[in-house]
């Protein structure tokens, strides 16, 4: 059995059940955001494993949130600041995190203490179109308007300088579900992402660095991924080699 059916036959198979477990909670939460939690359990919450019907009806982040730890965090800001291709990196493109992944406020104040360009997302929630668009300062955050997903972001409508027209990125770090160490990265079920790095290509010589952040329990045996799936160069957690 290919895909997710490796992890059973795994010589780490006392991990398999996590990894199974873990990706059935993947879907939930991608359909959550996609569709709506209502949605999710009157179609799928019946399909679900009882451990994962039990826990994630009630609430999607509470699987997550049992490993979200305040050390995680610490440890995964560290190696960023530390990282060879943070410290060469001039201009950089960073998501303000949801409540589910590794918080990204003090990497944010890193990037304007060094004197680097930052960049954050602008989503078109009517399409799967996202342009980067410059950031003035940590402290902006708080004051730009929120989206249906609960995140700061420029109004549609607002002119900002965008990434690509001005000089492109150097670093892009990418948020997502589950990743595994191939580089597969699973995301919220839009393509944003995909969609940008395949303009990235189109625009810039040099590709940008990528590099997802992830709590060590999001790192999965396997992602399944299709041809319009973009791979990351490197997934950083607690315990990913330093680069």
């Amino acid at each position: 059995m290919g895909g997710w059916g490796q992890a059973w036959n795994s010589p780490d198979s006392s991990r398999a059940p996590c990894d199974f477990f873990f990706f059935f909670f993947l879907i939930f939460r991608a359909a959550s955001v996609a569709y709506g939690s209502s949605w999710v359990r009157g179609r799928i919450g019946l399909q679900l494993p009882a451990y994962i019907t039990a826990t994630a009806v009630w609430d999607p982040s509470s699987i997550c949130d049992l490993h979200h730890s305040l050390q995680q965090r610490r440890i995964l800001n560290h190696q960023v600041i530390a990282h060879s291709q943070y410290l060469k990196s001039k201009r950089i493109s960073i998501f303000l995190s949801m409540p589910d992944e590794i918080e990204t406020e003090e990497i944010i104040r890193d990037i304007f203490q060094q004197g680097k360009t930052c960049f954050i997302p602008r989503y078109q929630f009517q399409s799967n179109h996202m342009d980067m668009v410059k950031l003035a300062s940590p402290e902006e955050i708080s004051s730009l308007p929120k989206t249906s997903w609960n995140i700061h972001q420029p109004g549609e409508n607002e002119i900002r300088e965008e990434a690509l027209s001005t000089g492109g990125l150097d670093l892009i770090f990418m948020p997502g579900l589950g990743f595994d160490n191939c580089g597969n990265r699973l995301g919220r079920g839009k393509g944003y992402y995909d969609t940008y790095l395949k303009r990235c290509l189109q625009s810039q010589d040099v590709k940008p660095y990528t590099l997802a952040l992830a709590f060590k329990e999001q790192i999965c045996l396997q992602v399944p991924m299709d041809e319009h799936d973009m791979k990351v160069d490197e997934v950083l957690y607690e315990d990913s080699p330093a680069s």
